[in-house]
């Protein structure tokens, strides 16, 4: 099984190095929608609002919100419990984000 929360902690790793990669990141894809489904006759909408370094100081958390007109907004801050959410963000990111691209874009903010 792919572990997406050690995927996406090399990908922000990654990006530390370079000054505000992973505020610029998270503005681009804070709020984005993850999934909608339905849940006990309610629909439910699950978003990622941002990324929290863990306390210890190696590797990030993931906040996620579930949002319903029904019952309000709910955080979500356990990467264990809702891995599904970190699993569909990396997807997200992967589709949205042309990597390459970025990384070339940031060498070229250095120089």
């Amino acid at each position: 099984m792919i572990r997406y929360a050690l995927l996406m902690n090399n990908i922000l790793n990654s990006l530390e190095d370079y000054d505000g990669a992973i505020e610029r990141l998270q503005d681009g894809i804070e709020d984005l929608l993850l999934l909608n489904i339905e849940e006990n006759g309610t629909q439910v909408m699950y978003h990622f609002k941002a990324f929290e370094p863990k306390k210890c100081g190696v590797g990030f958390d993931y906040v996620f919100y579930k949002y319903s007109t029904e019952r309000g907004f709910k955080f979500l801050k356990d990467n264990t419990k809702y891995k599904f959410l970190v699993k569909l963000l990396f997807l997200e990111i992967q589709e949205v984000i042309d990597f390459r691209n970025v990384y070339i874009q940031l060498n070229s903010d250095l120089v």
